[in-house]
């Protein structure tokens, strides 16, 4: 982000007739999974299981990856 403030009046041409200041502009926002854990309120478990689907596939795969039983991935889906 850059500010740029004009001097009055320049007095001659060899003098700076503006200052600019430039400074790195952040915005402080949640991360994309906190967002949507926020919003749905959904638990960590569960969006957990939500974003692995999306990344792995189904409910057999994701089970394989997490480590936990495909009835545990089917039951968070459903609150989801």
């Amino acid at each position: 982000m850059a500010h740029v403030l004009p001097r009055r009046r320049a007095v001659s041409d060899s003098v700076a007739v503006a200052a600019v200041f430039i400074h790195k502009a952040t915005i402080a926002t949640s991360s994309p999974p906190e967002i949507v854990a926020q919003t749905f309120r959904l638990t960590m478990a569960e969006l957990r299981v939500l974003f692995a689907i999306v990344e792995v596939g189904g409910v057999p795969e994701v089970a394989d990856v997490l480590g936990i039983a495909p009835t545990t991935i089917r039951t968070h889906l459903s609150r989801v």
